[in-house]
């Protein structure tokens, strides 16, 4: 398993490795699925999701053979959140809209500053309604500040944490103390964590 972080300093696009693409398409498929089964009661025309991404990264790589970039984590929430929009509503009478929340954060300003760039590049035009609160800092340093934020948008919400193997043990840490008793509270309103190696 590489051990290696991807870095995007000073304008590097990092090469993707196998890994990363193999977990890029666990994510898209998780989080299309999991909103589709849990939006499937007709009588709902509403459904709120807060989606945390810990260790975002700079959101774009280079592909091996591959002209396109390829869009990290943050652009896949995003585009995974509104096919699923699309998907649900071809099969209801009654509309639904899908108010997510979207949270990322990266302890690098220089993988924030690409981060920031790529979303205003590739993602933003596609989904101009979209605005995810983008944090610099550690996610542990960061979790009970997004807690706080996600505990206001409602009194039942649904969130999911998307931790990545970078800072393995720190983020062991932080599920061991601070993460389970600040997200304790929404636990029983389906939060899920995803800690893809």
């Amino acid at each position: 398993m590489p051990k290696k972080e991807y870095g995007w300093a000073n304008g590097n696009i990092p090469l993707i490795g196998d890994h990363s693409l193999a977990k890029h398409r666990i994510l898209r498929q998780y989080v299309q699925k999991y909103v589709e089964i849990l939006t499937r009661d007709p009588r709902i025309d509403r459904f709120q999701l807060a989606l945390v991404d810990g260790f975002a990264g700079g959101g774009i790589y280079r592909r091996s053979g591959q002209k396109d970039p390829h869009l990290g984590s943050p652009a896949i929430l995003i585009e995974a959140i509104a096919a699923a929009e699309v998907a649900v509503n071809a099969t209801r009478q009654k509309q639904i809209q899908i108010r997510t929340s979207y949270y990322f954060v990266d302890k690098s300003k220089a993988n924030i500053d690409a981060l920031e760039k790529t979303l205003t590049d590739h993602v933003y035009p596609r989904f101009p309604g979209v605005t995810p609160q983008i944090l610099t800092g550690r996610f542990e340093e960061n979790l009970a500040q997004i807690v706080a934020d996600i505990k206001k948008k409602g009194k039942s919400p649904r969130a999911i944490f998307l931790l990545d193997q970078c800072c393995r043990a720190r983020c062991l840490m932080a599920f061991r103390a601070p993460l389970a008793m600040a997200i304790a509270p929404c636990a029983s309103s389906a939060t899920t964590t995803m800690a893809i190696a």
